[in-house]
This record gives C-alpha cells, structure tokens and sequence, in this order.
C-alpha cells in the first residue's frame, strides 16, 4: 500500500506539474492570507468531535481495518452486525497514519482539520477561478464560502471528514473541466475536430479520472453530484442557444457541438433511467402519485430535448413547450414546506428520526418525502442561499455567460429538488440512498454574492470617473 501510495503520488505531482505549468497558474497572495487566518484558527479550535458527533463512528471504523489489515471488513465495527458498504480511502489511510506515526486516531484528526480546511477554502478558490477568470471573484467566494453557513460543505471544523474531503476533490474537479473548456474557445465547431481537441487535453483528462477516482473511493455520492452540476450547466447552454436574440454574441460554449451532443446523450439516458424505474418499480407505484414520481421526469426531459432539437417551425411553439415545463415544475412543489423554510412550526411530519426525510402529501393523497431543513439545509439555504438564488437568476438573465449560467442552472436545482416531493421521492428511491439532501451541495451561493459584489464596485468605479470627467 505504502508503495502504491509512493509511485501514485509520484506520477499524480508529475501529472499536476505539467497541467499547471500549462495554465501558468501563480501565486495569489491575498488567498495565502486567507489560508493562512484559516489554519490559525482552524489550528486552535482542532475538528469538532463530541458526543453527537459521527467522527467517533469514523475512527472506530478506521481502527478495525487497521486491525484486520483489510479494507473490506465482514462485520460492523460497533455492532458486530453485518453493514452497508462504506468507501475506505480514507479511513484506510486513517489506519496507515495511525501505526506509522503512533499517535492516537482523535490527535491525527485533529491535526488534519487545518489542513483539509484550507484545502477545501483553495479547491473553491480555483472553482471560481475557472469559472470567471477573475482573481477577484474567485478570492471573494473563496472569503464568503469561509464565512457564509453552506450546507455542509462549508464547515471547517469538519474538514477532516471524508465527505468533506470529497467536496475538496469535487471543486478541484470541476476546475480541471472548466480549464479543459476553455480549449473550446476557438472552436472550429465540427465534432470531429472538438474530439481530437479533447484527446489531445490527455493530461488534464487523467488528472480529472484520477481526482473523480479518489472521490469515488473517499465517499462516491461526489461523483454523482460532479455529473449532475455539469449536465445542468449544458441545460443551461441549451436554454442560452434558445432564448438569445439573433444581435446577441454568441456565448463560445453555446456554440461547441461536442456539448451539444453530450446533453442530447444526457437527456437520452435520464429518460431511459426513468422508464427503467417505471418498469422495475423503483419508485413506489402501488398509487397514483407513484406513477407521477416515474413519469414525471420523463415529461420534463421531453420537453427539454424538444427545445433543445427544434422540433418546431416557429420559436412561438418553443416558448409554449417552455411554458409547459415551468408550469410542470411548479406544480409538483410542495409550498407548505417552502413556507415552513421560514416558519418552523409548519414543518411537515416527519417519517423518523435523524436523517430521515418528511413526509408530503401528493396530487392523489398519497405521502411522499422531501428533506427536513433540519438537516444542515434551513442554515444553508435561509437566508443567503435564498438570496443567492435569486441573484444567480438575476445575473444570468442581465448578463449572461459561462460562470453566471452555471451557477443559475445549479441554484435553481437545488430549490427545485428540495421544495418538489415528487422529483426528491424519484432520486431517493432510484439511488436507494437516504442523504438525496447532501445536492444542496449545488448552491454555490458564495460565488453568486461574489460575482454580484465585484459587478457592482466595478460599476460605482465607472460611475465615479464618468462624474469626475464630466465635472
């Protein structure tokens, strides 16, 4: 293992070295001090393990595959009961740590916390950075993301989890795409010479298979969550190509047939997942608002690849079936639990208890789930995701472009998977996973109140100086 480690680090730093000497990245020192004030306090204050806490539940899994020499382990490691698979990098790396340096599992998690903090403050950073190319956005977010409540994700002191390790992987990730995008900007737009483009990225393409690998195998969902923010932001695209005005310029990722057909290809296999639930019964369809649960994001992937295909020959019909989709949104929100954002006592029953989601009442009288704003979202999202949504919206519509556009698509996501029984009950169900709530991970609010912070400075600069010429 120790020689795995060895050579894969190796060959990742080589890797890394080159793509970023390609980039010609340098250095920001503002951001050190950033990470810096980070650490400090991060150093000082050490992770958060207490009694409720889970870190417990982590170093004790950590400290029984140390002494089974094994990653896969048959029994609980507190029960003694058989349990769910759970990704072992970093427990795993726990266990190595622990018998190379002899100190205790709670004293290396308390080390790491500084660490993985300042990591994940610098994983965003370069987010934003690759997003706008703007140092200024990019600090701002990385600032407000330190600042700001977040759902989860945000947490320092719980930096040395391996979800949190995860999140780190999963902004880095998105940075890589990102900067493999940008060889699109002068595009040739055939698809031919866009594949060769992107096989001749290799580099950068191994450092994402490796960056999505490791997250894969530190807590999976990640990889997921990776997928769905970029195929929101080729939803967004789509919705960009549609809705511009023939005097706009077009947007150089709007206009890449590579992208294009990659969301044709997604809206395809969400449609045939869909059906494939319906068939198997993945979704509950002993009553009607089962049914609904299935065919409900059939319809909607329907009339986005509609829009996306032009099947139509005026754009008015193409408005219509937009107005279709908006409309079929709305209508499968649950408003009493968007009000209950704002007034807890109206909360919706709940199905159990801990993470376990609440229970909303459907079309047809039947229960369905959404997630508890218990759980992390009610701080996340109340009140600067709220906030962050709407400017995201705001932005994207007065100015659109790459970085406004995904951070539109991904906020809007959130609120829509959040507030809609039916959507939230069809990923549930289809991944069999009980923490669906973790894609709030998606509103990447501090990015928004950045970009919106920089607009408007650079807007009272420039009504400053036409004053001062004009006087």
């Amino acid at each position: 293992y120790v020689l795995l480690a060895v050579a894969g680090g190796s060959l990742s730093i080589a890797v890394l070295r080159g793509v970023f000497s390609a980039w010609n990245m340098d250095v920001n020192y503002a951001g050190l001090i950033l990470y810096a004030a980070m650490f400090i306090v991060l150093f000082y204050n050490g992770g958060m393990i207490d009694q409720i806490s889970d870190a417990w539940w982590h170093m004790s899994l950590a400290n029984k595959i140390g002494w089974a020499n094994s990653f896969s382990l048959e029994y609980g490691h507190l029960t003694g009961m058989p349990e769910r698979y759970y990704p072992p990098l970093w427990h795993a790396n726990l266990a190595l740590l622990r018998e190379l340096s002899g100190q205790s599992l709670p004293s290396i998690w308390n080390a790491f916390t500084a660490w993985g903090g300042v990591l994940k403050l610098m994983a965003f950073y370069l987010l934003g950075l690759a997003l706008f190319g703007d140092r200024k956005i990019a600090f701002l977010g990385a600032f407000f993301f330190a600042l700001l409540p977040g759902i989860g994700n945000s947490y320092m002191r719980v930096s040395a989890w391996p979800s949190h390790q995860a999140y780190t992987l999963f902004y880095f990730s998105l940075f890589v795409l990102f900067r493999v995008v940008d060889e699109y900007q002068h595009s040739s737009n055939c698809l031919l010479d866009e594949i060769k483009l992107t096989l001749n990225k290799w580099p950068m393409l191994l450092v994402l298979f490796l960056t999505l690998l490791l997250v894969f195998f530190l807590h999976q969902f990640e990889v997921l969550i990776f997928c769905i923010a970029v195929f929101l932001y080729l939803l967004g695209l789509s919705q960009y190509r549609f809705f511009k005005s023939a005097s706009e310029g077009a947007m150089p990722d709007a206009s890449v047939s590579l992208f294009r057909l990659l969301y044709r290809i997604g809206l395809g296999l969400l449609i045939a997942i869909s059906i494939y639930f319906l068939t198997g019964n993945r979704v509950g369809l002993g009553h009607l608002d089962g049914w609904v649960v299935g065919l409900l994001p059939v319809l909607l992937c329907t009339l986005l690849l509609m829009i996306d295909l032009g099947w139509f020959a005026k754009k008015r019909i193409g408005y219509l079936i937009f107005t279709a989709f908006v409309l079929a949104i709305l209508m499968s929100l649950s408003y009493q639990h968007l009000v209950s954002l704002f007034v807890p006592e109206l909360a919706l029953p709940s199905s159990g208890t801990g993470e376990r989601p609440l229970l909303a009442t459907g079309w047809f009288g039947n229960k369905l789930t959404v997630p508890g704003w218990h759980l992390q979202l009610r701080s996340g999202l109340l009140w600067s995701g709220l906030l962050g949504m709407i400017l995201s919206v705001a932005i994207c519509v007065c100015r659109p472009s790459r970085g406004n556009i995904f951070l539109a698509s991904n906020c809007c996501f959130v609120w829509i998977v959040c507030l809609s029984p039916y959507l939230y009950q069809w990923l549930t169900s289809g991944l069999a996973y009980h923490s669906v709530w973790r894609v709030a991970t998606l509103s990447f609010h501090p990015l928004v109140i950045a970009v919106v912070c920089v607009w408007l400075w650079k807007e009272l600069g420039r009504n400053v100086s036409q004053y001062t010429l004009r006087t």
